[in-house]
């Protein structure tokens, strides 16, 4: 699932600065981010709790935010999500439906949170670039 946020930014908005600060907020709570500038814009990779046991009961949290100046003047930040985690909590539920129900339980607890962070962090890129407006 792909989802889209823009954001109209002034003519002095600073990417890297709304980047920098986006990794140091989400590290913070404990987020692995890789950060890859591109041609026109940041490919930002945001993973917590993914892998190890947190793999079999479905609780990692991972996506990744490609941000970039869009109109005719630059005036424009778009921001487009993929590459969401989802082969834990497929595998949770695997687990759980053939041995044990524990998985299900926890694999559906990580299906909320993965749900819920696109929303929660298109609203800290939405804060974190309007701040740069003052």
């Amino acid at each position: 699932m792909t989802n889209n946020l823009m954001v109209n930014v002034s003519e002095c908005f600073d990417m890297e600065k709304m980047i920098n600060d986006l990794v140091e907020c989400y590290e913070a709570k404990g987020f692995q981010i890789r950060v890859v500038k591109l041609k026109n814009g940041y490919k930002v990779t945001f993973e917590k709790d993914c892998g190890g046991i947190n793999t079999i009961l479905g609780m990692g949290i991972g996506l990744s935010a490609t941000c970039t100046l869009i109109g005719k003047e630059h005036d424009t930040l778009n921001v487009c999500f993929g590459e969401e985690e989802w082969t834990g909590k497929i595998i949770a539920c695997a687990i759980g439906l053939c041995l044990c129900f524990i998985p299900i339980i926890t694999g559906i607890i990580g299906v909320m949170k993965q749900l819920s962070f696109p929303k929660e962090l298109g609203n800290d890129i939405e804060r974190i670039a309007r701040e740069q407006i003052f």
